[in-house]
Parts: structure tokens; sequence; C-alpha cells
């Protein structure tokens, strides 16, 4: 016989889950081992204290299962008073009270349809067992039941590795960087606008720069250029003519020729000389 305590306390009323206690508890064997499972009958030798062995056997369990049969509330109250009539303690409220103080795993395994009492209905020691969900077991589906039952119990047993994985996990993880507040969601459209105006007033600087040093390093290339595309762009404006009133009564423009000494002074005419005859022009011989 193993020197530790059982994992797995069954707690149950003789005068009616007696049958359904036994056979879980083989079930319970079957799967953990007999030095699991804790039965007050199969558990406690002779000439031991009972009042201590089933504290010790409750204050070193894991789990503690509770049968409650349609008749449990009601037997245990008939019990209560004549244990009280008799100055004996009622060993159903010891174990669950002992479990509560404890701080032990309390599983509630109803049979025969039974349910959770109300908390008004309990004795005032043993009100927190109302809070507790159970788990039922009929002969139904009985196998069935019964595995829930078993997984529900590994469940418990694996919480303290859990614990202790997560504890280890806290002390190695370095404490995490308090995560900055997330940047507002640019629509797309926006940040293409955003690109395109960026390109274009690029190009309009790269303009203005070389701009600026042609007109600084070439002036009169700078000042034909300009001309040019003034031209281009800027049409000359026409002037308009004078108004003259002979363009409305045109008159006859005079005739003026020159004057000359003649037309006044007439002069007479120079005679001419008479040709003097030549051997070489026979022409010019007289008759």
């Amino acid at each position: 016989m193993s020197s530790l305590p059982a994992r797995i306390f069954v707690s149950y009323r003789r005068e009616d889950t007696s049958g359904y206690a036994g056979s879980l508890s083989r079930e319970l064997i079957e799967r953990f081992g007999r030095d699991e499972v804790f039965m007050d009958l199969g558990n406690i030798e002779g000439g031991e204290d009972f009042e201590r062995r089933i504290k010790a056997a409750v204050e070193g369990c894991h789990v503690l299962l509770v049968m409650i049969s349609p008749q449990w509330l009601l037997r245990m109250k008939e019990k209560s008073r004549w244990f009280r009539a008799k100055d004996e303690r009622n060993w159903v409220i010891f174990e669950i009270e002992t479990a509560l103080k404890s701080g032990v795993h309390i599983l509630p395994v109803f049979v025969h349809g039974a349910q959770m009492p109300s908390a008004h209905e309990l004795p005032t020691s043993l009100n927190a067992l109302s809070l507790i969900h159970g788990m039922e077991v009929g002969d139904l589906n009985w196998e069935a039941d019964v595995y829930k039952v078993i997984k529900r119990i590994e469940e418990l047993f694996d919480e303290p590795r859990k614990a202790r994985q997560r504890q280890t996990k806290e002390r190695e993880v370095p404490p995490a960087v308090p995560r900055q507040p997330a940047a507002p969601t640019v629509p797309v459209e926006r940040v293409l606008f955003d690109s395109v105006a960026g390109l274009f007033r690029a190009a309009v600087f790269i303009a203005v720069v070389i701009i600026v040093v042609v007109l600084w390093n070439y002036p009169q290339k700078a000042k034909g250029i300009f001309e040019s595309v003034q031209g281009i762009f800027v049409s000359p404006k026409p002037q308009p003519s004078p108004f003259r009133m002979s363009d409305v009564f045109p008159r006859p423009t005079p005739t003026l020729t020159p004057f000359r000494m003649s037309d006044v002074f007439p002069r007479r005419p120079t005679p001419m000389p008479s040709p003097v005859p030549t051997k070489g022009n026979p022409s010019l011989t007289p008759k």
C-alpha cells in the first residue's frame, strides 16, 4: 500500500448510492490504479482512528467525488437530526466541509436524475457546494458517462502541471513592450494623390532652378528665349491709326513742277558753228 494519499476520494451515503459508488470506484481503479482511489470501507484498516483517517485522506486528495441521489438531501437531514440526538458526527457533511476548507476540487456526481440542491436547502457550512457544477452518470449510458468523469478528473490532475508551466514561462519571457497605438489607415486614393502631387512639386522646383541658372549665366540668351516665348503666347496688339480729315474728305494733290529761270527769263539760242572741211571728211567739202 502506497504511503502517499490517494488523489481521488469517493464520498457517498451507504443507504442510497453505495452501488454506484462501488461501480465507479472500480472503473477509476482500472484507469488510475488502486492506490489513487480512496473509499472508506476498502482503505481504512482495523484499529485506525476513523475521523483522523478520513480527514487526512480528504486533505491529501486532489478530487473529491460527491455521489448525490434524489434522496441524498433528505437522508442527510434525517441523519443529521439522528447524529445530533446521539451527539455523533455526520461523516458526509464532515467530508465535504473538510474539502471546502482545504481547497480540494469537488466534483458532484448525480445518479438517478438527481439535481444539485439550492443553497437555502443545504446546511450553512455547505452553501458553497450549490455553486459547483456536477456531472451525471446513469445505467443507460454508463460507459460514456464514466468516460466523461474520468476525462474531467484527468484535467483536474493536469492543472498543477499547467500552472507550473505558466509560471515558468512568465519567469522566462521578458516583459512585453507596450504596443504603440496603430497609425490611422490612409485610403489608397489619398496615397496616390500625395505621390503625384509630390512628383509635380519636385518637377516644378527643378524647372525653376534651371530657369534661374540660365538667367544668371546667359542673360542675352535668356532674353531671346523670353521674347520667343512671349511671341508665342502673347500676340502684339494692333496700334490704331490716327484720324485724318483727308480719309473722310479726300482732296486732289497739286502737282508741283520744278522752278527754272528759263521760264522767267528766256534766252536766245546759241548759233552752232559751221563745220570745217577736211581732207579726211569729203562730206564736208564745199560744192
